[in-house]
């Protein structure tokens, strides 16, 4: 599981840190272990070190011990985000749970999305002078909360994909924030004309589908074995296999199975794999043909996060006012450069100048592929080749109220159901619908859909007025008397100035290495920050916030060190 600790075992970066202990754990891990387990039972309250001695159960000279290297473990945890994190109150002395570092370098942060205020309020709780920078006139970026339709509806992230362990999980317990978990059990498929897909064929068609990605696997790990045994670099050894793409292997997986008379499909299953097809590019960001077979789920090498999925009905917003409270936020500077080549880092915006030494970069990835903000010195080749090669991909969403709630028979209280697209031509429209109603509330009757892969083209063409006419009349080819919808919205993120894009995906030429390269810091000035620098979990409100972390947690640790005379 995702940020979990084994209870018996030193993990890589504590034997790095705590060498003395290597080869006698245990008095290590009984210290590591409290700690984390004090924090688990309140995360409403840091953990101090005056709390961590008060709960050491032993006696004599061990107990003198354990409160001299109370500090060190409690330290090592609160920088690396495990404990002390979230959305705590900024009022608590530092000292009480972080060793001071020698040096405390000025901060601005480019960016009050969650990556940037994540890092902005760890680095402002450890006691450092941060400035925020937002070019919008709100807070939040990508993550963009609406209320106009009665109810929130997020035109950005709204979902935690996998509660346990999961940040977004803690910060909603430290605020009280209700979640409402998503069962994906509960989903009914309708074709177009209205009817059911029975579950044999559901069940059938998911079984086809699950199996080719599995057979996708199978290939990949040929490769890297094909790799290892050559003495090649995993990374860069299979870029000839990274050009296929994931509808090629797909297409040519499914057409083996036909060849071989292993199966075959009606026109109802043929229909429902593409309905598979297009949940897929809504996960991926992108059409599949431009998304790498060898790499889509690169991610899936390291521990992810388990446990429901879950729905927040009142928004991320609320996260982000959280994290937001008490930082020095400057909203309507668009920064335009960003000179590192002295001693100081000099940030220009369309207002002001800002002096400081170290900044942290959260622009969206294809902000930095339009160079729309300049760069004094230039990054490096090896910098801006892998934020090129990362492929910046997009959904839309659209949202309806109407002034009833005419699904409620068909659909049976499910948070969402499914739409079978009528042929490949229109996958990617309308395929899934959430309904946004608060369970048990009796509220506004709204319906959010997602438009993705190539579908997108069929938004950068129409209105919005248009394209909920069109989505009318899909759900009333699928449920009877539909009322016209009193309101809607329809989101427009690849023209979004800010943004130009909804999260990252792995482009026929990228690999797993591209989101590493993407979070070095260069000359140890300019750090970047954002769910396209989060390998293990990119494209989520988590991964971002994590990323902001991890930054924060750089600045704090060369804080510590001496610089050379």
């Amino acid at each position: 599981k995702a940020l979990c600790f084994r209870p018996d075992i030193m993990e890589m970066d504590e034997e790095r840190t705590f060498p003395e202990f290597k080869r006698f754990q245990v008095f290590y891990l009984a210290l590591r272990n409290l700690i984390i387990a004090m924090w688990n039972l309140d995360p409403r309250e840091h953990v101090t070190v005056q709390r961590v001695i008060q709960a050491v159960i032993v006696r004599g000279i061990v107990r003198i011990r354990y409160s001299l290297e109370a500090l060190r473990v409690l330290s090592f945890l609160t920088q690396r985000g495990i404990v002390n994190t979230g959305i705590l109150p900024l009022t608590v002395d530092p000292s009480s749970f972080l060793i001071s570092p020698t040096r405390k370098p000025s901060v601005v942060v480019v960016g009050a999305g969650i990556s940037g205020l994540a890092a902005a309020r760890q680095l402002h709780m450890f006691g450092y002078r941060v400035k925020v920078l937002e070019a919008r006139d709100r807070i939040g970026g990508r993550i963009w909360d609406d209320q106009s339709l009665g109810c929130c509806v997020a035109k950005g992230a709204q979902i935690i994909t996998g509660c346990i362990n999961n940040p977004a999980t803690l910060m909603c317990k430290q605020l009280g924030v209700p979640l409402h978990s998503i069962k994906d059990n509960t989903c009914t498929l309708f074709e177009e004309d209205g009817e059911a897909v029975t579950p044999e064929t559901d069940r059938r068609t998911d079984f086809h589908f699950n199996a080719l990605l599995d057979a996708v696997a199978e290939w990949k790990l040929e490769r890297l074995n094909l790799a290892k045994a050559r003495n090649e670099n995993r990374d860069t050894a299979a870029t000839t296999s990274s050009k296929v793409s994931l509808e090629e292997k797909l297409a040519e997986l499914h057409k083996l199975t036909l060849s071989q008379g292993r199966q075959s499909f009606t026109d109802d299953e043929k229909r429902l794999i593409q309905f598979h097809m297009s949940n897929l590019e809504y996960a991926c960001g992108a059409p599949l043909n431009k998304v790498s077979a060898m790499w889509w789920d690169q991610n899936e090498e390291y521990s992810q996060f388990t446990g429901d999925h879950a729905f927040l009905h009142r928004g991320y917003s609320t996260l982000m006012d959280g994290l937001a409270e008490g930082l020095d936020i400057h909203l309507g500077q668009e920064v335009t450069k960003i000179d590192y080549s002295g001693d100081k880092v000099i940030v220009r915006t369309n207002k002001d100048e800002h002096l400081t030494d170290k900044v942290i970069v959260t622009l969206p990835l294809a902000i930095l592929q339009s160079e729309d903000v300049n760069f004094n010195p230039p990054l490096p080749d090896w910098k801006v080749h892998c934020y090129n090669r990362i492929g910046a991909g997009c959904i839309e969403k659209i949202a309806m109220k109407f002034p009833r709630n005419f699904w409620a028979g068909k659909v049976k209280r499910a948070d969402f159901f499914g739409h079978v697209p009528s042929s490949e031509e229109l996958r990617g429209m309308f395929t899934i619908f959430y309904d946004m109603n608060t369970p048990n509330v009796d509220g506004p009757h709204v319906l959010m859909s997602i438009i993705c892969g190539d579908a997108l083209s069929y938004r950068k063409e129409t209105s919005s007025a248009n394209i909920v006419k069109n989505c009318v009349s899909l759900l009333r080819n699928m449920f009877q008397d539909v009322p016209e919808p009193e309101d809607f919205w329809v989101t427009n993120w690849s023209r979004d100035r800010y943004s130009k894009m909804s999260y990252s995906y792995m482009s026929l030429s990228s690999s797993g290495k591209d989101y590493d390269h993407m979070a070095a810091e260069v000359e140890d000035k300019v750090f970047f920050a954002g769910e396209a620098t989060n390998r293990r979990f990119p494209q989520t409100a988590t991964g971002a916030y994590l990323s902001g972390i991890r930054e924060a947690c750089k600045i704090v640790e060369r804080g510590y060190s001496v610089p050379e005379i």
